[in-house]
């Protein structure tokens, strides 16, 4: 049974939410829409350098020149992103729609680097922010824009660029010229704009959207940041009589015990974190099901050594280091391998969080990996209690669960 998809709150900005558009840094690709404009691909840098930038080239017509995408989505929060520079001309449109009742408008001048105007047109969305941020590149920017859709029909969501003439106008006759260069333009739910994510024919679900078809247990307003986490080892003890004692450690790496507290939260219509709870401990029937935790605090590896080629061996265990000891990853999002500190060459991902490369690492290569990981977790209860404490607020002691073993 499907859960609904999970959207954290902003203190959590700073993990990957995740980019609803596809081929966001490829404009030229069919998924992408013209209107009184074409692309060119590979028409400048991007800001990492690489020349991925698509040129936006403005028909000579009276009429407005955009490209545009649209994305399923419902009425919600949502960043649009991208790095934007002149060519040209030097004014942009960057607008969010729902499509039928109304959009959300910022100008921005690539040559001043600022914000011309932010406003919606219609009546179903709040602007909560817009931005040009500069980057290391001169002339570069990357202009965000954030705002809440509120048309409950809403089904998709349109993320459009457009073409304005030196005086920021949207409609208007143009000449034909590339009016501004685009590249990494990212979509996603919140009210921030994360690290750009790349994505091609599929979208990218974040770090919310889980793994292998199992769901994430959501990190809700009103959730105490205090979190209760120990590691548990199974060691078996026999004591003679003399007093000497005979102990077998039965497990490689520990199990680790989460108790999560949630202080306050709602169980009112449009703001029901009750029901979130209540919806992923039900599909899941309690202790039988499994779900993917992110923990904060602790879901990030850099450079984390996973083992050393030998020339003949393919397949690799993902693994963290915690200062001197390791244990193994079993469930990972968007990870970036490394062979002796070069990008590795090709490999699946396997379910278990095994790296299998096509070819063997060479002897003595150190492998590396950077990225997200989860722990795979179960509940350790069959009920979960939470008190109402007035009209549409409730608080839970404490939910607890365990992580598991592939």
């Amino acid at each position: 049974m499907p859960i609904t998809p999970f959207y954290p709150p902003s203190m959590l900005a700073s993990l990957p939410r995740g980019n609803m558009l596809t081929w966001s840094g490829d404009q030229t690709n069919t998924a992408w829409q013209t209107g009184n404009a074409s692309v060119v691909g590979g028409a400048a840098n991007d800001v990492d350098g690489q020349p991925t930038a698509c040129a936006v080239v403005a028909a000579a017509v009276l009429g407005q020149h955009e490209v545009w995408q649209a994305a399923a989505a419902k009425a919600g929060v949502y960043t649009l992103s991208a790095y934007l520079q002149k060519s040209a001309h030097h004014c942009v449109l960057v607008q969010l729609t729902d499509w039928t009742t109304t959009s959300v408008n910022l100008y921005v001048d690539l040559n001043a680097g600022t914000v011309l105007s932010a406003t919606p047109a219609g009546p179903n969305a709040v602007i909560y922010s817009a931005a040009i941020e500069p980057t290391a590149v001169t002339g570069l920017w990357r202009a965000v824009l954030t705002a809440r859709l509120t048309y409950s029909q809403m089904a998709s969501i349109g993320a459009i660029f457009g073409a304005c003439d030196d005086s920021g106008n949207v409609y208007w006759t143009a000449d034909g010229a590339e009016a501004f260069f685009i590249s990494q333009v990212q979509l996603e739910p919140g009210d921030s704009a994360g690290a750009y994510l790349k994505t091609t024919s599929a979208p990218d679900a974040g770090i919310w959207g889980g793994m292998l078809g199992l769901p994430v247990l959501p990190f809700l307003p009103g959730q105490s940041p205090t979190v209760t986490k120990a590691p548990k080892w199974s060691t078996q003890v026999v004591r003679t009589a003399s007093g000497r004692e005979r102990r077998t450690a039965y497990w490689p790496s520990p199990l680790w015990q989460f108790a999560l507290q949630y202080e306050v939260i709602r169980h009112r219509p449009g703001a029901d974190e009750l029901a979130i709870l209540w919806e992923i401990f039900n599909v899941l029937q309690g202790q039988y099901g499994a779900f993917l935790f992110v923990d904060p605090t602790d879901c990030q590896a850099s450079s984390a050594a996973f083992g050393t080629g030998d020339g003949s061996t393919k397949t690799f265990q993902l693994q963290r280091q915690i200062n001197g000891f390791t244990e193994p990853v079993y469930a990972v999002y968007s990870p970036t391998v490394l062979d002796n500190g070069s990008p590795a060459g090709a490999y699946t991902l396997e379910p278990n969080g095994q790296i299998v490369f096509a070819a063997a690492p060479a002897a003595g290569h150190a492998l590396t990996w950077s990225g997200y990981f989860y722990f795979g977790c179960r509940f350790l209860e069959d009920e979960l209690s939470f008190e109402q404490i007035v009209t549409q607020l409730w608080s839970g002691k404490s939910l607890k669960f365990t992580s598991l073993r592939p």
